[in-house]
């Protein structure tokens, strides 16, 4: 009790795996396509956002993404993109600053202030970046969201380590 370090089974937030894609592309191992077929199914529980210990912050959102949209371009799973979407639609873009353009800010466990980490962003920024590279049409929706990200940054987080949501802005943290 008291502590303030979040865990959650899965540890979406270190789940660092782009280089497996690249493996499968060099090397065509047939186990890692299978790996793929798994990782499309698990991703799933996150994207049908019904996963019993969701971590919501910026980068365990930004690696499940990835590494669906991996699944995606390995396996050709045409139901990935559409499931990402309505994911940023009824779990994501309710939770900005309509103002701001960043995500509203939170109160972590263990902390007394509500508090967005700037860098966590960024891997949300990053995964929605390459969806949408795999669209065949803009998503001018999810464009105006990466740009949000941006603008929110820049304007109120000043490139930051954490933002507290107490209306002043960050400081810039090297």
């Amino acid at each position: 009790p008291g502590t303030g370090q979040i865990a959650r089974p899965r540890d979406d937030q270190h789940s660092w795996v782009y280089h497996v894609e690249e493996a499968y592309y060099l090397t065509g191992n047939l186990w890692i396509r299978d790996w793929y077929r798994f990782i499309a199914q698990f991703r799933r529980v996150r994207l049908l956002n019904v996963d019993p210990y969701p971590d919501l912050s910026g980068r365990a959102l930004g690696h499940s993404i990835g590494q669906a949209l991996q699944a995606y371009r390995v396996l050709g799973d045409a139901e990935i993109p559409g499931l990402i979407r309505t994911f940023m639609r009824e779990h994501v873009i309710p939770d900005l600053d309509p103002v701001g353009g960043g995500r509203r800010p939170f109160l972590s466990a263990g902390s007394t202030y509500e508090e967005e980490a700037i860098f966590q962003l960024g891997y949300l920024a990053r995964a929605l970046i390459d969806y949408l590279e795999e669209l065949p049409q803009p998503d001018m929706e999810l464009e105006a969201v990466v740009g949000g990200f941006v603008r929110w940054n820049v304007e109120r987080a000043n490139f930051a380590y954490y933002l507290r949501y107490d209306g002043a802005n960050a400081r810039s943290d090297p």
